[in-house]
């Protein structure tokens, strides 16, 4: 109980912390490759048997528009995600042995957006609970395993850039979460 808590107090705090106000034009695919391999490499430093394959499938075209983004608070939201989809493969893989986790990122420019998807085969999402992944406190982990906070931090952090969020899932076939940013 003591780690859950300590757990939720940080998350807390994050949430908490006044935002930065500090955007940076940033060209994205760059941006997302750079955090990702980051936030992936610390995922494998805290659990060595991570077996999560991260592919990145960028858009050519995304190199040409700007993205103005709180570099700090966007890199917590893309650590979020690959942090629950490792979490996601590794329980299907508990049940599916010859299961290869994998994660593709992959960004689309639609218009005057930035389309950014984070697709994994992990164990889905049951349509019961998808209502609930963006309120606080909700999470579709153990207690000793998450806060219920990622996801909602996630969806504040991305409206504050005026994008969008959403999650598609079908229980068992994993999931894909999807981000729309504004080009400038």
């Amino acid at each position: 109980h003591g780690n859950s808590t300590t757990r939720i107090v940080k998350d807390m705090q994050r949430l908490l912390k006044e935002k930065s106000t500090d955007f940076v034009e940033t060209e994205l695919n760059s941006f997302l490759e750079s955090k990702c391999r980051q936030a992936y490499q610390e995922l494998k430093n805290e659990n060595r048997d991570q077996a999560l394959e991260l592919d990145l499938v960028f858009d050519l075209e995304v190199p040409s528009v700007k993205v103005k983004v709180l570099p700090y608070e966007m890199s917590s939201v893309l650590s979020n995600i690959i942090s629950n989809a490792a979490y996601s493969t590794a329980e299907k893989r508990r049940t599916v042995r010859d299961l290869h986790p994998q994660l593709v990122i992959s960004t689309q420019l639609l218009a005057q957006k930035v389309v950014i998807r984070f697709k994994d085969n992990g164990k889905g999402i049951p349509k019961k609970e998808m209502e609930q992944l963006f309120s606080p406190f909700f999470t579709t982990k153990p207690t000793s395993k998450g806060t219920g906070l990622g996801l909602y931090m996630s969806k504040d952090i991305v409206e504050l850039h005026r994008g969008l969020i959403g999650i598609d899932s079908r229980e068992g076939e994993g999931a894909e979460l999807t981000i729309m940013l504004p080009t400038y």
